[in-house]
């Protein structure tokens, strides 16, 4: 099986980095007969689209796997949980008029169902009998949560358990490359003020 896997930070990878140096072979490493490589995309939806997608041009993988931190609400997830993220979105992605907020939904920009977006939100599109057993649903943000009221209001919805910074972008960029995709994550704080 050919593998790739995708974090924001080299930060993030380098604890595989060094348990599996003994593997490598050029720019890949070859474990229990499986080919992995592995891309660093850059922090933010941004980066990580464009980023991503340019890297995947002209290449095939089997299964593409995004993993790194994310943040998460204590009503759901504990520090240092792993996570699967079976679904993700952009948060706040739409427009303000003086009754609220509008999604893109209620604009009529894009429909919920508008490949390769199911019910509004982008889904893993691969499962494996060794991803955690807690799955959770993402938001992907450019800001970060970290005052009360922002938080509340988040939590209200009940839309989302963890929130990033890349998810939604990275769905995106595979399902465009017809590509499977999975999320796994490890909390590394929780939704919350900052301190």
């Amino acid at each position: 099986m050919k593998i790739l896997l995708v974090s924001a930070t080299e930060a993030e990878l380098k604890p595989l980095r060094k348990k599996w140096s003994s593997y490598k072979k050029g720019d890949e490493y070859n474990i229990g007969g499986h080919q992995i490589n592995v891309f660093v995309s850059g922090v933010g939806m941004l980066p990580t689209a464009v980023n991503l997608t340019k890297y995947l041009a002209g290449k095939f993988f089997d299964v593409v796997l995004n993993i790194g931190i994310a943040g998460g609400f204590k009503n759901y997830t504990n520090i240092g949980d792993v996570v699967e993220v079976i679904s993700d979105q952009v948060y706040l992605e739409g427009a303000e008029d003086k009754e609220g907020f509008k999604s893109i939904y209620d604009l009529g920009l894009r429909t919920a169902n508008e490949l390769p977006f199911e019910e509004g939100v982008l889904k893993s599109s691969y499962c494996h009998q060794s991803f955690p057993e807690k799955k959770v649903r993402g938001i992907s943000l450019n800001l970060v949560h970290g005052k009360q009221s922002s938080i509340e209001k988040l939590e209200s919805l009940k839309i989302a358990d963890v929130e990033s910074m890349e998810g939604a972008a990275f769905f995106y960029a595979c399902h465009q490359n017809g590509l499977k995709t999975a999320q796994i994550k490890a909390i590394s704080n929780f939704i919350e003020p900052r301190n």
